[in-house]
Formats: structure tokens, C-alpha cells, sequence
């Protein structure tokens, strides 16, 4: 069953070529984890246009990045259906909001479990896609089936070749049999030199992970 979504003004969709569609424009996420709201605005000011939100930060978080021209993927601690029924109504209207955030990196016990929260994310709200985020490659198939978006994060460095970016990316996209987007989580704890950090984005890029 197709279901054909009127187009809204703070809407998130999928194009045919896996790019983003944010309010209708084509969106490139740039973007950066663990953003408290008082930090929000010096990522706005390195040119960056999305941040990961907790749920504890509250609907205010939100708010905090929209003001900045920011988009939120907004994640949830001890995430549950019941939990995603009580946020979404706040949430799926907001401007600020790109896309919810499902299970981190399930393993096959979790599996049943992260499709319920996608569902749930799915029956509540029709105009943002699911996202979740993969750091084991044997799982790629199945993870591929968790959520509207799949993510990717290796974190090689200092111990693997960086090359496990471009890797990755390529397992990723044929897990997903190009019919799902596939997102590169560069490393980033700071601890990385400027050389290596910018040669693992690349090798997103050019992998076509976005």
C-alpha cells in the first residue's frame, strides 16, 4: 500500500537519488553528536546545520537549534513505544526536527525491538524518517531494515586503516541495495589529527555517503 503525503512546510523526505529534501530543498547534513543548547551556537558558527539532541534536553533543545538555523536528529534515552507516542505529537510539527532517532547500533537480540520503535516512530508521524546508526558489518543487512536512514560509524583511527570509512560506506550501500540512504559518523573526539579527520570525510564523500 502507497500512502501519498501532502507536501508540508516543515516536512523531511527522501528523494530518489537518496538525497534529503528538508521543507521541500535539497538538505546536506553536517552535523555534530552530543550538542548541549549552550554549545548549539558556536556549531551553528563553524558553518555546521545539524546536531544530535537527548531527549533530556527537552523540547527547548529544539527550539535552541531551530532559532540557530539548526536541524535536530533527535535521539532518546531508554527509548520505548510509549515514549515515542508521548514525544512525537510535540515534535512533528517543529521546524527544527529532521529526523527521529531509533536503536544505536542493535544487536540481533535488539532487532524486534528497534523495528517496533521504527513503526511506532512511522504510525505517529508520516512526515520524518527513521534513522539509526551501524558499527558492525556482518549486521548491515538486517540493520538496513530498521530504519528509513542507515549510518554508518567505524571510528578507525588510531587502531585500523582509515580506509574502514570507504569500506563502510560501500558495505552499507549494498546492504541497503541503493534504496535507502546511506550516512557517514566521521570520528570526531578530538583527539584526532586535522590531516587524518579530513581524509576519513572525504573518503565519505566520495564513497557517496552523506
Amino acid at each position: 500500500t502507497l500512502c501519498i503525503l501532502a507536501p508540508t512546510p516543515n516536512q523531511t523526505m527522501i528523494d530518489d537519488d537518496m538525497s534529503l529534501l528538508v521543507g521541500g530543498k535539497p538538505f546536506f547534513p553536517i552535523g555534530v553528536y552530543h550538542v548541549p543548547p549552550a554549545d548549539m551556537p558556536g556549531v551553528a558558527e563553524l558553518g555546521m546545520n545539524t546536531v544530535q539532541v537527548w531527549s533530556w534536553d527537552g523540547v527547548g533543545a529544539v527550539d535552541k537549534a531551530n532559532s540557530l538555523g539548526l536541524k535536530v536528529l533527535m535521539e532518546f534515552a531508554n527509548i520505548s513505544p510509549n515514549m515515542i507516542r508521548e514525544w512525537a505529537p510535540k515534535l512533528k510539527e517543529h521546524p527544527g526536527l529532521m529526523a527521529w532517532y531509533g536503536r544505536d547500533e542493535p544487536y540481533e537480540a535488539d532487532f524486534d525491538f528497534a523495528k517496533s520503535l521504527s513503526d511506532t516512530f512511522h504510525q505517529c508521524d508520516a512526515n520524518h524518517p527513521t534513522y539509526m546508526v551501524s558499527c558492525t558489518p556482518r549486521l548491515f543487512p538486517q540493520h538496513a531494515q530498521l530504519a528509513d536512514i542507515m549510518a554508518v560509524d567505524p571510528y578507525p583511527y588510531p587502531s585500523a586503516p582509515l580506509t574502514a570509512v570507504s569500506e563502510h560506506a560501500d558495505l552499507a550501500w549494498k546492504a541497503t541495495l541503493g534504496e535507502k540512504p546511506v550516512w557517514q559518523v566521521v570520528q570526531s573526539f578530538g583527539g584526532e589529527p586535522e590531516a587524518q579527520q579530513r581524509c576519513m570525510t572525504y573518503l565519505a564523500v566520495v564513497h557517496q555517503a552523506m
